[in-house]
């Protein structure tokens, strides 16, 4: 199940980068595969099951997600591919994933009726309460949420851009944004595009 998850997008993320490096399309396109299979298991709000069924953690996870996602949209970008405005025939897309987690992220509620499932919850078994850590900067000024910064430069005057601004300014979090996850120092990378 795991290779369906966050952590089977995060895997691809770094095959398709191999891919690219290499010039071996055969492993850029295991990338450009998992991001449809993700779009193509994506629930009709954006919620992602294999993420949100993560009690405490659905949040969490689904933003892990995300993450991993926007990491593959961009390498696909590189190449000449646009992903960001790929639908799947459920209509699931990574906008509409995004919307799904900024939506509960701001009301939580949203999150509760896949949360009880409490599949593997982490830490933290009250799947009511949502672990939302990852709108805090972590150590060595990391932050999980760094994957908002080319997605921000890409639609500078989307709702979803100006939504997760003020909720990255709500939460205290400060540039550089910086996560590995997402490629290193997003807002150096993106600075120039804004």
């Amino acid at each position: 199940m795991s290779s369906q998850n966050n952590h089977g997008y995060l895997g691809d993320s770094v095959t398709m980068a191999w891919g690219i490096v290499g010039g071996e399309d055969a492993l850029f396109r295991t990338g450009v595969a998992r991001f449809v299979g993700a779009l193509d298991q994506m629930r009709a709000d954006g919620s992602l099951p294999l993420e949100t069924a993560r009690g405490a953690r659905a949040l969490y996870y689904q933003r892990h997600a995300i993450s991993s996602l926007v990491a593959i949209a961009e390498m696909a970008a590189t190449q000449g591919y646009d992903l960001y405005r790929l639908e799947s025939e459920n209509q699931g897309s990574l906008r509409r994933a995004i919307d799904f987690l900024v939506a509960a992220i701001a009301d939580p509620a949203l999150v509760l009726p896949y949360a009880r499932e409490n599949w593997n919850p982490g830490p933290f078994n009250n799947y009511l309460v949502q672990d939302l850590g990852f709108m805090a900067q972590r150590g060595h000024g990391r932050h999980y949420m760094a994957w908002t910064e080319p997605y921000a430069a890409r639609f500078p005057d989307s709702a979803t851009s100006r939504r997760l601004g003020d909720l990255l300014a709500e939460f205290g979090a400060e540039r550089p944004l910086i996560d590995e996850f997402s490629g290193g120092n997003m807002s150096c990378f993106f600075a120039l595009v804004r």
